[in-house]
């Protein structure tokens, strides 16, 4: 499967050296499960994961991460009707979160909690919204 980013208007914007998107960015929403406690990421088919838990996540790894550049990936977990766990280790490196405390998953049948996963090359940094309903 390949990925298709879509895209009204792009402008090079020289003096900064950076690009500038219009209007808005889409992508393909791809649904995955874990296995075994395992959940795989792979960021060669898109940015933005589904998972609809039906187990507790020991084992998260995020795979094709492009070398030497910025990655941002956002997960969207939905509880199912027994609460699970999720860990906020990625790639067997402990990811950042706002106060170092780490991330839990909330808890409640059908509870979503979207997290938004930026790496540097390095480091892993997690941002969590939590308990949609």
């Amino acid at each position: 499967m390949s990925s298709i980013l879509k895209v009204d208007n792009i402008q090079e914007k020289t003096a900064s050296s950076t690009i500038q998107l219009g209007n808005t960015v889409s992508e393909d929403v791809t649904a995955v499960t874990s296995s075994s406690g395992t959940l795989t990421l792979d960021a060669s088919v898109g940015g933005f994961f589904t998972v609809a838990l039906s187990e507790d996540v020991t084992t998260w790894t995020i795979s094709n991460l492009p070398a030497g550049r910025a990655t941002v990936i956002t997960v969207r977990f939905t509880q199912d009707s027994t609460d699970r766990t999720v860990v906020s280790t990625i790639n067997t490196v402990a990811a950042k979160t706002a106060g170092g405390g780490g991330w839990t998953m909330s808890t409640g049948s059908g509870v979503i909690d979207i997290v938004t996963v930026l790496y540097d090359g390095t480091n892993y940094y997690l941002v969590p919204q939590q308990a949609w309903s």
